[in-house]
């Protein structure tokens, strides 16, 4: 009697009489970046407002430690991001310093050094947009 391998393939038995690979082109790891609400929501110049993002590990392997960047025009920051297995996360901050009443932008990227090999690179990059007034927004006890 001759035997096949069976292989299992998103829900699908095949029987491989000429021996089976799998295609592993989606399996490993994927950073994948979401920013967070910015605190206080609505910050006023002359005052600190902070920035975060969430990295998730969307893939199907762990990922190896990376770093992290984020930026406001010039000023830039960096730090660690640990080991991730797959569906674990890890978040980060920073606190800035609102000069002027503007709309700004702050961006983020992970895997900043191009360390970990993942199933999709084009995810690894976010922003917020973060509006300073130009004075504190009172609300009335009770309203």
């Amino acid at each position: 009697m001759t035997r096949f391998p069976i292989l299992a393939v998103g829900g699908v038995l095949a029987i491989c009489a000429g021996g089976c690979s799998v295609d592993d082109e989606d399996e490993g790891p994927d950073l994948q970046i979401i920013p967070l609400p910015v605190t206080p929501r609505f910050p006023v110049a002359g005052g600190t407002f902070t920035v975060s993002f969430r990295v998730i590990n969307e893939g199907t392997r762990s990922a190896t430690a990376s770093t992290w960047r984020m930026s406001l025009g010039t000023t830039e920051f960096m730090g660690m991001i640990p080991a991730l297995n797959d569906g674990e996360s890890f978040t980060f901050s920073n606190a800035f310093t609102a000069t002027d009443p503007s709309r700004v932008t702050v961006s983020a990227l992970v895997d900043s050094d191009d360390v970990v090999d993942e199933t999709n690179e084009g995810n690894n990059t976010g922003s917020a947009l973060v509006t300073i007034g130009d004075t504190a927004l009172a609300i009335p006890a009770g309203g």
